[in-house]
């Protein structure tokens, strides 16, 4: 869960990546089989997770920005 500011930016990149994996089952599946893998490893904080799911978010997102093009 996200608690953010009304207004704020970052809450359209949620939503952008909500409705993408809403949208696509292969997104799913990659965020998924990302998720699972990250959860295999010790981490030393949850930042430290954070930033391992960037690159795939980011993958993600730029799916759902060519979908609405």
């Amino acid at each position: 869960m996200h608690v953010l500011e009304a207004g704020d930016p970052a809450v359209e990149n949620h939503l952008l990546l909500r409705d993408q994996l809403r949208r696509s089952r292969e997104d799913r599946a990659l965020y998924a089989e990302a998720k699972r893998a990250l959860a295999a490893q010790d981490w030393p904080d949850m930042n430290a997770y954070s930033d391992a799911k960037t690159a795939v978010i980011e993958e993600i997102k730029s799916h759902a920005r060519a979908y609405i093009r």
